[in-house]
């Protein structure tokens, strides 16, 4: 029955739930695997053939998407932690600064 589907049938399908075509069956046939081995007509096919590989298209792209924004994020966290190294540096210069000029003056103190 499904076999003799119309393509246009087909496609309300796909656009309805386009991640169907991902799905497998208890063999792991994908619905491509499925059409193949059933004699389902060429137009079918090449429809399912040419929306998988938009999805594989767009599964990369999306991947490659995430790869940069990790990347980006990865770098301005480095740079966050280089920025706060630095400060935390720089407080802890002042501070030994504020210690020694402490102890100076204590000592100052103690021989009036």
């Amino acid at each position: 029955a499904w076999k003799k589907a119309p393509l246009q049938l087909l496609k309300a399908v796909y656009e309805s739930h386009p991640s169907a075509l991902q799905l497998r069956s208890k063999r792991g046939e994908t619905p491509l695997d499925l059409a193949r081995d059933n004699g389902v007509t060429q137009e079918v096919l090449l429809f399912l053939e040419n929306s998988e590989k938009s999805q594989f298209r767009s599964a990369v792209v999306t991947t490659h998407e995430l790869q940069r924004k990790m990347t980006e994020k990865c770098n301005q966290d480095e740079i966050a932690q280089k920025t706060l190294s630095h400060a935390l540096k720089k407080i802890a210069d002042s501070l030994t600064i504020l210690q020694s000029e402490n102890e100076e003056m204590r000592k100052s103190n103690l021989n009036l």
